[in-house]
Protein backbone atom coordinates (compact mmCIF):
# COMPACT_ATOMS: atom_id res chain seq x y z
CA UNK A 1 0.00 0.00 0.00
CA UNK A 2 1.09 3.70 -0.77
CA UNK A 3 -0.16 6.71 1.04
CA UNK A 4 -3.64 5.16 1.33
CA UNK A 5 -3.83 3.52 -1.91
CA UNK A 6 -3.71 0.03 -2.89
CA UNK A 7 -1.75 -1.35 -5.68
CA UNK A 8 -2.01 -4.02 -8.07
CA UNK A 9 0.67 -5.70 -9.65
CA UNK A 10 -1.37 -8.43 -12.06
CA UNK A 11 -3.69 -5.72 -13.38
CA UNK A 12 -6.62 -7.44 -15.18
CA UNK A 13 -8.37 -4.54 -15.26
CA UNK A 14 -7.84 -3.87 -19.05
CA UNK A 15 -9.56 -7.17 -19.87
CA UNK A 16 -12.61 -6.61 -17.56
CA UNK A 17 -12.94 -2.83 -19.06
CA UNK A 18 -12.94 -4.04 -22.56
CA UNK A 19 -15.45 -6.90 -21.80
CA UNK A 20 -17.71 -5.15 -19.61
CA UNK A 21 -17.26 -1.50 -17.60
CA UNK A 22 -19.91 -1.88 -15.61
CA UNK A 23 -18.94 -4.94 -13.79
CA UNK A 24 -15.63 -3.63 -13.30
CA UNK A 25 -16.58 -0.74 -11.45
CA UNK A 26 -18.97 -3.33 -9.48
CA UNK A 27 -15.94 -5.14 -8.36
CA UNK A 28 -14.10 -1.71 -7.10
CA UNK A 29 -17.39 -1.03 -5.40
CA UNK A 30 -17.19 -4.80 -3.47
CA UNK A 31 -13.73 -3.97 -2.74
CA UNK A 32 -14.70 -0.82 -1.19
CA UNK A 33 -17.33 -2.27 1.02
CA UNK A 34 -14.80 -5.19 2.32
CA UNK A 35 -12.44 -2.31 3.78
CA UNK A 36 -15.76 -0.81 5.07
CA UNK A 37 -16.29 -4.20 6.87
CA UNK A 38 -13.50 -4.86 8.18
CA UNK A 39 -12.99 -1.48 8.98
CA UNK A 40 -16.43 -1.96 11.14
CA UNK A 41 -15.30 -5.54 12.56
CA UNK A 42 -11.92 -4.41 14.10
CA UNK A 43 -14.01 -1.61 15.69
CA UNK A 44 -16.36 -3.89 17.32
CA UNK A 45 -13.80 -6.35 18.61
CA UNK A 46 -13.20 -5.81 21.85
CA UNK A 47 -9.64 -5.43 22.86
CA UNK A 48 -8.41 -5.69 26.89
CA UNK A 49 -7.44 -2.05 27.96
CA UNK A 50 -7.77 0.72 30.18
CA UNK A 51 -11.17 1.06 32.14
CA UNK A 52 -12.64 4.94 31.95
CA UNK A 53 -15.36 6.58 32.67
CA UNK A 54 -17.34 8.94 30.30
CA UNK A 55 -19.70 11.53 31.62
CA UNK A 56 -22.17 12.31 28.76
CA UNK A 57 -24.33 9.98 29.58
CA UNK A 58 -22.85 8.16 32.11
CA UNK A 59 -20.62 5.18 31.43
CA UNK A 60 -17.53 2.74 32.14
CA UNK A 61 -15.63 1.96 29.15
CA UNK A 62 -12.66 0.22 27.93
CA UNK A 63 -10.31 2.32 26.37
CA UNK A 64 -7.98 0.07 23.65
CA UNK A 65 -4.28 0.66 24.09
CA UNK A 66 -2.37 3.09 21.93
CA UNK A 67 -1.81 0.99 18.15
CA UNK A 68 -5.11 -0.81 17.94
CA UNK A 69 -8.22 -0.11 17.19
CA UNK A 70 -10.87 1.83 19.15
CA UNK A 71 -13.36 -0.04 21.30
CA UNK A 72 -16.53 0.26 20.33
CA UNK A 73 -18.23 2.91 22.70
CA UNK A 74 -21.59 3.57 21.47
CA UNK A 75 -21.09 2.22 17.89
CA UNK A 76 -21.47 5.65 16.53
CA UNK A 77 -18.04 5.89 14.87
CA UNK A 78 -18.72 2.44 13.15
CA UNK A 79 -22.01 3.17 11.89
CA UNK A 80 -20.84 6.28 10.36
CA UNK A 81 -18.01 4.33 7.91
CA UNK A 82 -19.73 4.37 4.15
CA UNK A 83 -18.63 3.81 0.77
CA UNK A 84 -19.30 6.45 -1.62
CA UNK A 85 -18.87 6.95 -4.89
CA UNK A 86 -15.99 8.78 -6.34
CA UNK A 87 -16.13 8.44 -10.41
CA UNK A 88 -15.95 5.46 -12.45
CA UNK A 89 -13.76 2.57 -10.63
CA UNK A 90 -13.14 4.91 -7.70
CA UNK A 91 -14.63 4.94 -4.37
CA UNK A 92 -14.53 6.93 -1.19
CA UNK A 93 -14.54 5.13 2.29
CA UNK A 94 -15.40 8.22 4.23
CA UNK A 95 -15.86 8.19 7.95
CA UNK A 96 -18.31 10.68 9.32
CA UNK A 97 -17.39 11.04 12.99
CA UNK A 98 -15.33 14.07 13.61
CA UNK A 99 -13.07 12.05 15.53
CA UNK A 100 -12.31 9.32 13.48
CA UNK A 101 -9.44 11.07 11.47
CA UNK A 102 -7.66 12.01 15.51
CA UNK A 103 -7.90 8.17 15.87
CA UNK A 104 -6.24 7.01 13.10
CA UNK A 105 -3.67 9.35 12.96
CA UNK A 106 -2.81 10.45 16.06
CA UNK A 107 -4.22 12.27 19.14
CA UNK A 108 -3.49 15.22 20.57
CA UNK A 109 -0.71 12.54 23.05
CA UNK A 110 0.47 11.15 19.95
CA UNK A 111 -1.52 8.32 20.09
CA UNK A 112 -3.18 6.26 17.38
CA UNK A 113 -5.70 3.88 16.88
CA UNK A 114 -5.96 2.65 13.51
CA UNK A 115 -9.02 1.24 12.25
CA UNK A 116 -8.99 2.09 8.89
CA UNK A 117 -5.69 1.48 7.23
CA UNK A 118 -5.63 -2.28 8.73
CA UNK A 119 -8.69 -2.46 7.11
CA UNK A 120 -6.63 -1.28 3.86
CA UNK A 121 -3.84 -3.65 4.53
CA UNK A 122 -6.35 -6.73 5.21
CA UNK A 123 -8.27 -6.42 2.16
CA UNK A 124 -5.48 -5.62 -0.15
CA UNK A 125 -4.39 -9.55 -1.07
CA UNK A 126 -7.41 -10.00 -1.74
CA UNK A 127 -7.91 -7.88 -4.85
CA UNK A 128 -6.71 -10.20 -7.12
CA UNK A 129 -8.82 -12.86 -5.90
CA UNK A 130 -11.61 -10.23 -6.29
CA UNK A 131 -10.95 -9.53 -9.81
CA UNK A 132 -10.33 -12.71 -10.99
CA UNK A 133 -13.44 -13.97 -9.91
CA UNK A 134 -15.21 -10.71 -11.42
CA UNK A 135 -12.68 -11.89 -14.88
CA UNK A 136 -14.00 -15.77 -14.44
CA UNK A 137 -17.89 -14.29 -14.33
CA UNK A 138 -17.20 -12.17 -17.39
CA UNK A 139 -16.06 -15.56 -19.46
CA UNK A 140 -19.37 -17.32 -18.24
CA UNK A 141 -21.18 -14.96 -20.07
CA UNK A 142 -19.68 -15.84 -23.14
Amino acid sequence: MIDGRLVIERNLLPVVLQQSPGIADRGVEALAEMVRGEAVFSLNEQTPGTPDIRYNPERSVMVSPPGSAPNTDTGFLASTITVQPAGFLARFIAVGAEYGEPLETGLADGSKRPFLYPALESVEPKITEVMLAVFRALESLG
